[in-house]
């Protein structure tokens, strides 16, 4: 039985839990504050301490890329034990994280490393591949092969949908993503835009009016991708609580009897950009 290793990065929100039962690697991403301040995700600082200090902030903090000498020292401490070791990275359209997993595997392969090194472009974002990641660490767990890992895990990133719930427009106007007048008017009528991936990239997909309807609207979409979810792996997960998620996820529940759920939150990657308040669906055919 190959002994595998599956490696992430901290945008795929894997559950703590999941890190801990497969034995994931997880490289952080870092967090820079308007002060200067530098945080790794999920190491120096927890979601809701993220959280907390985003929403006292005038100027927004950026997120930096998993380096290639994070890549590097991780890969060093495992090619020794493990037959394979499988990368799966954030949407390479999106951040420089997945490229700089490939020069380092580039340069491992041609200093004659004998472990297969493989790597995922997840071209997607938090659970929709954290998920996967999941999955793909539980078949590894199971004594699957890294061929059979390999297969599935394109396959279900390949069959994914993303929908997410912007609660609060003022970070997309401080990220330049909406207009100062699009924001005024937007506030106004309550208006909550729905977003989802294309292509690897955020885009939007529609505007709802309230953020009760907005929920009801990605349910109704996600309906369209299953009847009941038995095909499914469904992702719900929250930046921060805004009094309407857990009823949300109980709607969810309900409305797909038969999927395997996966509840998490949405770590700095999404919440520098969508804020406090964001609700996120991920629905993942498994075969």
């Amino acid at each position: 039985m190959e002994k595998i290793k599956i490696i992430t990065d901290s945008a795929s929100d894997v559950t703590a839990d999941a890190i801990k039962k497969y034995n994931i690697e997880v490289l952080p991403f870092t967090i820079v504050f308007p002060d200067g301040s530098e945080y790794l995700e999920q190491v120096d600082i927890t979601y809701d301490e993220f959280y907390d200090k985003l929403s006292k902030l005038e100027d927004l903090p950026t997120t930096s890329q998993v380096t290639a000498y994070q890549f590097e020292e991780s890969l060093k401490q495992f090619i020794e034990e493990y037959d394979s070791i499988i990368i799966i990275t954030i949407s390479s359209v999106a951040s420089n994280t997945h490229q700089n997993a490939v020069s380092v595997v580039k340069q491992l392969k041609e200093s004659g490393v004998q472990t297969r090194l493989e790597i995922v472009d997840s071209m997607t974002y938090t659970g929709a591949y954290g998920a996967v990641v999941t999955h793909m660490a539980q078949m590894a767990s199971e004594g699957k092969s890294t061929d059979e890992i390999l297969q599935k895990g394109r396959f279900m990133l390949s069959h994914d949908r993303v929908y997410a719930v912007i609660d609060d427009l003022k970070y997309l106007k401080k990220s330049g993503r909406i207009k100062p007048l699009t924001f005024t008017l937007g506030s106004l009528l309550d208006i909550k835009p729905i977003i989802t991936v294309e292509d690897g990239l955020v885009a939007q997909f529609d505007k709802v009016r309230g953020v009760k309807k907005a929920a009801g609207k990605i349910i109704e979409l996600a309906k369209k991708e299953s009847a009941d979810g038995s095909d499914m792996i469904i992702f719900v997960g929250h930046s921060t609580d805004n009094g309407t998620y857990a009823s949300f996820y109980k709607r969810m529940q309900e409305e797909f009897p038969k999927a395997e759920f996966v509840e998490g939150r949405i770590g700095s990657t999404i919440g520098v950009h969508c804020g406090t308040g964001v609700i996120v669906i991920c629905m993942i055919k498994k075969c």
